[in-house]
């Protein structure tokens, strides 16, 4: 039996959002976070989920809703039974534009909470929104489950947390310097000591910093915008040949690798999941 068996497709729901259906078994997913808001209804077995602090078990039934710039981390509560899930990944501006379609009032930003949420009705409706929009069946349908999970969705937002508490004032806005940094070199070679320099702080320091503030360690962060980087540069249908080098990577079994860390997947199997 493979470890990891993916699928990847998309639909014009929700301005073009992506479906995936995946079972995992050994693989773990280490600390990321996406630049859209994921929900996640668990099919079978069990995920290990930590997000931001907090670890807890998604359950088979459990739906799961990480909103955009949240790191978290999972791997199965049992290898041997390893888990089944179905994901929705959807970019939060075009949700928040629904949401208001529907009348109802949101902002790009999107503050919903994070979480595990364990409601039969709420894991039936995702689930029957996931199912039909894989045949592309029953149009009328999907359209009213949207609609129903729009506003399921609308009563979870909240007022806005920075999720930054316990970090300085000072030591967040060096920080953040930092990251600007990073996203100002984003396909360049960075060294730490370069970093130091740029805030005035020990190495040590630079690195404790910005995962209390960030969630990550400025390396992971920076491959993880690599990433996000290479996957709009496959939707635009950019050679797999061309992009390692495009994004900074070493080559191509280097972007490979980081890529399914963080998304579960290769490279190849999403440009293939969009011609």
């Amino acid at each position: 039996m493979r470890d990891s068996l993916v699928s990847i497709w998309s639909t014009d729901d929700l301005s073009h959002a992506e479906f995936t259906r995946a079972r995992h078994h050994t693989f773990a997913f280490e600390p990321h976070f996406h630049s859209t808001v994921c929900l996640a209804l668990i099919v079978s077995g069990a995920l290990k989920l930590t997000i931001g602090r907090r670890t807890e078990t998604a359950a088979k039934g459990s739906f799961v809703i990480i909103n955009a710039g949240d790191v978290h981390a999972g791997h199965a509560a049992s290898a041997a039974q390893g888990w089944v899930m179905r994901t929705l990944h959807v970019a939060p501006g075009n949700l928040a534009e629904q949401m208001r379609n529907h009348g109802l009032r949101a902002e790009a930003d999107l503050p919903i909470r994070s979480g595990i949420r364990n409601e039969r009705g709420l894991a039936d409706l995702f689930f029957g929104i996931h199912a039909c929009s894989q045949t592309n069946d029953d149009r009328l349908k999907r359209d009213e489950f949207l609609e129903r999970l729009i506003s399921v969705l609308a009563a979870e937002l909240e007022p806005p947390h920075l999720g930054e508490t316990g970090v300085p004032t000072g030591s967040r806005t060096e920080a953040k310097r930092i990251r600007d940094y990073i996203e100002d070199r984003l396909f360049e070679q960075i060294r730490l000591s370069d970093l130091s320099k740029l805030v005035s702080m020990p190495p040590y320091t630079v690195v404790r910093v910005f995962r209390r503030t960030f969630g990550i360690p400025p390396h992971r962060y920076h491959t993880q915008r690599r990433v996000d980087a290479a996957q709009k540069l496959i939707r635009d249908r950019v050679p797999l040949s061309s992009i390692s080098h495009l994004c900074g990577f070493a080559d191509q079994a280097h972007l490979t690798r980081a890529f399914r860390r963080t998304l579960g997947y290769t490279p190849g199997l999403y440009a293939r999941s969009i011609r």
